[in-house]
């Protein structure tokens, strides 16, 4: 494949960085990445689903902050929060160095789709990284759920199960973040210079 003008194109009709060959190849990588959420949740989902079948068998009373409640399940969740909002943002956010930019230009000769390449793998790492951070104390909670019939462990889980869904990768917004990538990637590279 002969290399391109490693310039930003941007067709102002279609708002696309890339070429088709490489929207295509963002699309799997953004499939692949819904199935990894997906699972995340359903893992999450599931486990919760067996809880409550359990409970709903059980003379357990029902209680919101009881002398059951199950206290370091509710501080392992409150530790994890922070690092699963700022963690996966650093990595999305960290600049491509000229040197693995240059390194990622030489793959296909398509310095694009190179580097929406190497774009789209880091996105997909803080993705999956922000959804373990958030599933590891989703699970904690659903089994303090199941140990203690306290009702705020089913509030914690469904808050950690929607900041897992928030992660969950659109068409849209995966390309417009590894558009974003691209193009500062491209002008760290110019500043370089």
């Amino acid at each position: 494949m002969a290399a391109r003008d490693p310039q930003i194109r941007k067709d102002p009709t279609t708002h696309q960085l890339f070429e088709p060959h490489t929207v295509a190849l963002l699309s799997r990588s953004r499939q692949s990445l819904q199935i990894i959420v997906f699972s995340l949740i359903l893992g999450v989902v599931l486990f919760l689903s067996h809880t409550g079948w359990t409970l709903s068998g059980s003379d357990k009373p029902w209680t919101f902050l009881g002398p059951d409640t199950a206290w370091p399940m509710l501080i392992l969740a409150g530790i994890a929060l922070p690092p699963a909002l700022i963690i996966p943002r650093v990595m999305r956010n960290s600049r491509t160095s000229p040197q693995q930019l240059a390194v990622a230009q030489r793959m296909t000769g398509d310095p694009l789709h190179d580097a929406a390449v190497l774009a789209a793998g880091r996105i997909q790492s803080a993705t999956i990284v922000g959804c373990a951070l958030l599933e590891g104390p989703a699970f904690a909670n659903t089994f303090g759920l199941l140990t203690s019939s306290d009702l705020i462990h089913l509030a914690v889980t469904v808050v950690l199960l929607l900041g897992i869904a928030c992660w969950f990768p659109t068409g849209s917004r995966f390309q417009a973040a590894v558009e974003r990538a691209v193009e500062n990637a491209q002008l760290d590279a110019r500043f370089e210079k």
